[in-house]
């Protein structure tokens, strides 16, 4: 998913990194990932399954979320 992703939006797949410990990883694992990305970075599209992705949507901004569909998409600006 995240390789067709990247070729939609114009991304060499030398941009991807894959984290297989990612897969179904709870919020708390995928955030603590987040947090240790160098800080040079100014864009992530993290690409991941649930329910890991919903709980963590909901955590951090919108806890009315009932569930992130199937090839849903949510912006978040964590600044």
């Amino acid at each position: 998913t995240a390789q067709a992703l990247a070729r939609e939006l114009g991304l060499d797949d030398a941009a991807l990194e894959l984290r297989r410990e990612l897969y179904l990883a709870s919020p708390r694992l995928v955030l603590q990932e987040l947090r240790a990305l160098p800080e040079a970075f100014e864009r992530v599209l993290l690409v991941g399954h649930n329910p890991g992705l919903t709980q963590l949507v909901q955590a951090l901004a919108l806890p009315e979320l009932g569930n992130l569909p199937t090839c849903g998409v949510v912006e978040l600006d964590l600044e």
